[in-house]
């Protein structure tokens, strides 16, 4: 019997989306109209338009969540029959309504019940570009803090930090941000759309916002309407 050939990245180069198509109902128009565009390595990506432009629609089909009707989505310039699992080893998620556990920091980051196998060093390096270090020195607990349910313990911008720092410890190549910085206050937010940019030379980033001011963060803004994408600058 002949073996599945898998194929493993070793460095995220680019995912490109072509003439794309997608809808909910049969009957319906379509919610995503042939929509094509190439999202590289380091780029910080902002979609934005008014509710119903489709959006949040294709960043399920991006996550691998919505199969495509017609279209063909390109992973490192080729494409691949098992897509949907290379788009979710690839792609990290974070909400606007994030998953804490009640739990300590250290498994709120690595997910992991076993302790003895996480990597300390990452988790420390992680801590530090993120810029968490206080919230972890604010307790002799350090990263054995537990944040209470849903993370009441601590602030909105910390459980953002905290999920971004999940996404990253998992090693995604790509960060996916579903109006997850909307209920932050404008500073927060700011910082946060800044540690963003600074980390795009190692990760690629893809955010819904509706906020213009914070547009000068991206190098590559797409605009949505009515299931297409009516423009796309690149800065």
């Amino acid at each position: 019997r002949e073996e599945k050939r898998v194929i493993k990245f070793e460095k995220f180069k680019s995912l490109e989306l072509k003439n794309i198509y997608y809808k909910y109902d049969k009957k319906s128009s379509f919610n995503i109209n042939n929509v094509s565009l190439k999202i590289k390595e380091g780029d910080c990506v902002a979609i934005v338009g008014e509710s119903g432009s489709g959006k949040t629609t294709l960043l399920n089909i991006i996550l691998g969540l919505l199969k495509p009707i017609k279209g063909e989505i390109l992973f490192n310039n080729i494409k691949q029959n098992d897509i949907i699992e290379i788009l979710n080893k690839n792609i990290g998620y974070v909400p606007q309504e994030i998953f804490m556990m009640d739990d300590t920091i250290i498994k709120n980051i690595t997910l992991e019940d076993n302790l003895n196998k996480f990597k300390l060093e990452q988790v420390k390096k992680i801590i530090k570009i993120l810029r968490l270090e206080p919230l972890i020195k604010s307790s002799k607990k350090g990263l054995n803090t537990k944040i209470g349910q849903s993370g009441i313990r601590i602030s909105g911008g910390q459980r953002q930090r905290l999920s971004l720092a999940r996404s990253l410890y998992s090693k995604k190549k790509i960060i996916i941000f579903d109006e997850a910085t909307n209920a932050l206050d404008d500073k927060t937010e700011r910082e946060i759309y800044k540690e963003l940019q600074s980390l795009s030379k190692y990760y690629t980033f893809i955010v819904i916002t509706h906020k213009k001011e914070n547009l000068d963060f991206f190098n590559k803004i797409i605009l949505m309407r009515r299931g297409k994408i009516t423009n796309i600058k690149n800065v």
